[in-house]
């Protein structure tokens, strides 16, 4: 790489600056003008003097005379408002540097001109790759020693160095981003343990990078158990990592607190909210939602079986129980049928406002999450334009909205959580293929055959009644049109047998259901003693084997 020096004169009152001995790298020079012993010093390739119109061009061209330099000028404002301040600013980074390392000398400079030129040296360091700040330097003549009259040289480059730790604090507070933290703390000489701590922090903030959401609170409770061991005094002796380490603690306490895991994954989502990494809020917002209705039917919420194959369907038929249309091809037309009831049940659980915002949050989550994960390419149209600020904002309310219906959600009483917690599990049955029941009551007379039904199977059993009361014998055809349009009303359901009125019409509806589903029904005997049905099949062949 090729060097750049950079300098700056003014206009002294004495139309000439004091001459002075300085002290650069062990060897003393003696000048007026600084930058004759930098140039001395590092053979730059360019050479950029910057000065205003009124600086003193005409005695940098004397010297010139006596001792032949290249250099490049390049004139600037006084820099007296925000327009010529800026101008100044924009001169700097504009000067045509490549591949270079720079000396910036501002030994010479008018008042708020060095301000300038520093700042200009921040843009490179924060934007030009390919431009290394290699020096800062100051040859402060004001500073010079009254009986050998060498004036210190004060190097400025630690400045850029602090300023590299203020971007590593708000980067890592603003945007979640601990990398500059950890290049700043891995340039320092630190022991073995040092090191491992390290370590354990780069696991820390890769898990937060790649979003594993199961090894963020285990990554941070090795990272604090390792702040309170004798080796993170080693980084306390780094001063300005001694200022960020409250900083870097407080955002781990939130990753450590002892509570349900949806509310964990709720905290990482918020955190990555707040760093404004909208993406990831999505995906994580998705895998909460799966996570919370886990947990609140007792499932294993690690297995990859149960968030995908359970958890997520549930979550669709929720979405789309209301709108049996969109769940064909999902489920058959007997299971939709089935868990519509389960669905008004648990909306009078929760309420009409609390279910439906759950629902709701779920269903916007997931095709936000889609538009993200896809990149925006399974959209039907492509005028249908979404726009940016809005999805944001989006996102924003469904982190404070999702903490609110979920934690309703938890904390009604208890005797609601589990009737909850049970219609939820009877839904997942129902959809994962459990067989439906329908019970055929032949005959409802006097006796309550369907309350007794009812006590042994639940309230929201399916059920038929085939006649009700005195029947005419004669009308065998009416009793087999009769079981026939149940059969067809309930295609694909498990048929009961409940055995009431004459043993003439049980047969006849027996023998009915076996010939046209070609499969024997359960029959169900009373057990008078217990009060209780006890459940048979009188398939033959069943009861040969």
């Amino acid at each position: 790489m090729q060097t750049t020096l950079i300098s700056v004169i003014g206009k002294p009152r004495n139309g000439r600056y004091n001459k002075a001995k300085y002290n650069l790298n062990g060897k003393l020079y003696e000048t007026d003008f600084f930058f004759l012993p930098l140039l001395e010093r590092y053979q730059p390739h360019q050479f950029f003097l910057l000065g205003t119109k009124d600086s003193i061009w005409e005695e940098v061209e004397k010297v010139r005379q006596e001792k032949p330099f290249e250099y490049q000028k390049t004139v600037i404002p006084f820099g007296v408002n925000d327009a010529e301040i800026w101008q100044i600013f924009e001169t700097i980074v504009r000067l045509p540097l490549k591949n270079t390392h720079l000396i910036i000398d501002i030994t010479h400079g008018f008042r708020a001109i060095p301000f300038a030129v520093f700042l200009a040296a921040l843009y490179f360091q924060s934007v030009r790759e390919d431009v290394h700040i290699e020096d800062i330097l100051y040859g402060n003549w004001e500073a010079r020693d009254t009986e050998t009259q060498v004036a210190p040289v004060v190097h400025l480059r630690s400045y850029l160095d602090m300023h590299q730790w203020i971007r590593a604090a708000r980067r890592f507070v603003q945007y979640g981003d601990g990398d500059l933290i950890l290049e700043k703390l891995t340039q320092q000489p630190l022991s073995v343990d040092g090191q491992r701590l390290l370590e354990d922090f780069k696991d820390f903030l890769g898990n937060l990078q790649l979003n594993f959401v199961t090894q963020i609170g285990v990554s941070a409770q090795k990272l604090a158990n390792d702040f309170s061991q004798p080796i993170a005094k080693e980084l306390m002796n780094i001063p300005p990592y001694a200022l960020l380490h409250p900083v870097i603690e407080k955002r781990l306490e939130m990753f450590l607190k002892n509570e349900p895991e949806w509310l964990r994954q709720w905290r990482i989502a918020d955190w990555f909210q707040r760093n404004r990494q909208y993406s990831i809020v999505l995906v994580v917002l998705r895998e909460m939602l799966i996570t919370f209705t886990g947990e609140l039917m007792g499932l294993k919420i690690f297995s990859s079986f149960n968030r995908e194959k359970k958890i997520a369907y549930l979550h669709t038929y929720m979405v789309y129980f209301d709108r049996p249309e969109e769940l064909k091809g999902k489920l058959t037309p007997l299971q939709i049928e089935e868990i519509q009831p389960r669905f008004k049940k648990i909306r009078e659980i929760l309420g009409n406002e609390v279910f439906d915002s759950w629902r709701k949050l779920i269903n916007e989550v997931r095709e936000a999450r889609n538009h993200v994960g896809h990149a925006l390419m399974r959209k039907s149209r492509h005028d249908d334009y979404i726009k940016p600020s809005k999805e944001i904002e989006r996102i924003k309310n469904w982190v404070k909205d999702s903490y609110n219906i979920l934690n309703t959600i938890q904390n009604i009483p208890d005797t609601k959580q589990k009737q909850l917690k049970k219609e939820l599990k009877e839904i997942l049955k129902i959809s994962s293929g459990k067989k439906i029941r329908c019970y055929i009551v032949v005959n409802e007379g006097i006796h309550p055959v369907v309350e007794d039904l009812k006590k042994q199977y639940g309230d929201q059993i399916r059920y038929e009644v085939v006649t009700r009361g005195n029947v005419d014998l004669n009308d065998e055809r009416k009793i087999v049109s009769r079981v026939k349009e149940i059969l067809k009303k309930h295609h694909g359901a498990e048929f009961v047998i409940v055995p009431s009125g004459l043993p003439y019409l049980i047969t006849m509806v027996y023998n009915t259901v076996l010939q046209i589903t070609s499969k024997h029904p359960i029959y169900l005997q009373l057990d008078r003693e217990k009060g209780r049905y006890v459940e048979k099949v009188l398939d033959p062949r069943k009861l040969m084997l």
